[in-house]
C-alpha cells in the first residue's frame, strides 16, 4: 500500500481547490461522489488515506468510508462536513473509527496539518503490522521446527490435521483462513511434554492408563500458554486450547471464530485418527455421524463434499532423496542403512527434515526409494494464489 491519498466529494470544484492547494506536498488522486471514489479505490487503490464528505448523494460519506475500511483496514480515513452535521460526524468517528473529521470551510493550513497527521499514522500502523507479521511468522516458523524435531510423530499428526481443516476452511469459505491453519499445525505443541509410548498409544486408538490420559489431557492448555505469549496469537490459543471441548447448544454458532477453530480441530482429529487406522474416509464420517460426538452439522456437511470429492483421498509415489520436495507427506518410514528411523510416516516434509536426511546419506546412507503422499493439484493451485496475493500485497 502506497502513501497515495485519495479525497472524495461531490463538488468538482471544491476537488479543484483541494489538489491545487496540496499538490506540492502530496500524491492526492480525487473522485466525485462515492461511486467513483469506490471505483478508483478499486482500480488504483488501496490508497493510505482516504478523505470523504459526508453529505453526498446517493452514497454518503459514512457508508463510503464503511466499505473503504471492509476493503483495506489499515487505511487511514477522514471525514469532511459541515457545522450541522458534527454530531452525526462524531457518530461516526466513534462507530467506523474514523481518524479525523474536517469542518466545512477547511482553511488549507488545517487541510494540510490533517493530511500529515493522516500519513503519519498510516505509516506507523504499516510498521506495526511489518513488524507484527515478521514477528508472527517467526515465532510459528520455530515452534513449528521445534515440534518437528523433538517429536516427529506429534508434528505428524498436525501435519495431517492441518490439511483437513485447510480443506474444510476452504469449503466454508471461512474468512482469515490463516488463523485456523496455524492452530491445526500447533495444535499437538504441548505433546512435546509427552513420552514417545504414550503419544503412540494415542496415534494408534489404544487405551491410555490414568496418569497417560492425564498428561495428554494436559497438552492443549501447555501449547495455549506458550502461544499466547505471542502478539496477535490470542484467538489462535483458544482454538488450541479448546480442541477437545464439545459445546453442545453452540452447535450451530458459525459467527465465533474461536469457537469455529476449536471445533474444526476436533473434527480434524477425530477424523485423522480414524483414517489413520485403515478406516475409508467415507467409514470413517459415518461413524462420527453416528457417534453423536456433538460435532456442528454444517462442519460434517463441509466434511461430506470433500469426502465426495475425494479430497481425502491421497496419491502416492515413490521417490528417491534428490526428488523430494517440502509439502509432501511420507507414506511410510524412512530409515538409515544402520536401521536408524530417520522420519515416520505421516511426517510432512519441511527444510529441516530434508536437511536431516541429507545429512545420513552423505554419511552412512539412507534405504530410498521410499514413498511420499503428494500435494493435491488443488492445494498446489492454492498456495500459487495466496503467492500472487502475496506479491500484490508488498
Amino acid at each position: 500500500m502506497k502513501r497515495r491519498i485519495l479525497f472524495v466529494d461531490d463538488e468538482p470544484n471544491l476537488l479543484s481547490a483541494v489538489q491545487r492547494q496540496t499538490r506540492k506536498r502530496f500524491d492526492i488522486e480525487v473522485a466525485v461522489g462515492g461511486e467513483e471514489g469506490l471505483a478508483k479505490f478499486d482500480k488504483e487503490g488501496p490508497f493510505g488515506v482516504v478523505v470523504s464528505d459526508l453529505r453526498m448523494p446517493g452514497m454518503n460519506g459514512i457508508e463510503f468510508l464503511g466499505k473503504i475500511r471492509e476493503r483495506s483496514p489499515g487505511t487511514v480515513r477522514l471525514m469532511l462536513t459541515g457545522f450541522a452535521d458534527l454530531e452525526a460526524a462524531m457518530d461516526a468517528v466513534n462507530e467506523s473509527n474514523i481518524f479525523r473529521f474536517l469542518t466545512k470551510p477547511c482553511p488549507p493550513v488545517r487541510m494540510i496539518k490533517a493530511l500529515t497527521d493522516a500519513l503519519e499514522q498510516f505509516d506507523l500502523v504499516m510498521a506495526e503490522k511489518e513488524l507484527l507479521e515478521k514477528t508472527l511468522s517467526g515465532s510459528v516458523k520455530v515452534l513449528v521446527e521445534v515440534l518437528s524435531m523433538v517429536n516427529p510423530n506429534a508434528f505428524s499428526r498436525a501435519s495431517r490435521i492441518k490439511k483437513i481443516v485447510s480443506q474444510m476452511a476452504r469449503v466454508l469459505g471461512l474468512e482469515n483462513r490463516w488463523r485456523f491453519e496455524v492452530a491445526a499445525l500447533l495444535s499437538h505443541l504441548g505433546c512435546v511434554t509427552l513420552s514417545q509410548e504414550t503419544l503412540d498409544k494415542v496415534l494408534a486408538g489404544r487405551p491410555l492408563s490414568a496418569e497417560e490420559k492425564e498428561l495428554f489431557e494436559k497438552h492443549p492448555k501447555v501449547a495455549a500458554s506458550l502461544l499466547k505469549r505471542i502478539p496477535r496469537m490470542e484467538e489462535v490459543a483458544a482454538m488450541v486450547e479448546n480442541q477437545y471441548e464439545a459445546e453442545g447448544g453452540r452447535g450451530e454458532i458459525r459467527s465465533d471464530p474461536v469457537f469455529l477453530g476449536s471445533q474444526l480441530l476436533r473434527l480434524a482429529t477425530a477424523l485423522d485418527l480414524k483414517i489413520s487406522m485403515e478406516k475409508e474416509p467415507k467409514a470413517a464420517l459415518e461413524e462420527l455421524k453416528k457417534e453423536e460426538s456433538g460435532f456442528p452439522s454444517f462442519l460434517l456437511e463441509a466434511a461430506g463434499k470433500i469426502e465426495a470429492k475425494g479430497g481425502f483421498r491421497t496419491t502416492t509415489a515413490l521417490v528417491a532423496l534428490k526428488e523430494l520436495r517440502a509439502g509432501m507427506v511420507l507414506d511410510e518410514n524412512v530409515y538409515a542403512q544402520n536401521g536408524i528411523l530417520l522420519a515416520p510416516k505421516g511426517q510432512e516434509v519441511n527444510v529441516a527434515v530434508i536437511e536431516r536426511l541429507r545429512g545420513f546419506a552423505g554419511g552412512v546412507g539412507i534405504k530410498e526409494p521410499f514413498r511420499v503422499i503428494l500435494e493435491s493439484e488443488e492445494d498446489l493451485e492454492e498456495e500459487a494464489l495466496l503467492s500472487v496475493e502475496e506479491g500484490v500485497g508488498r
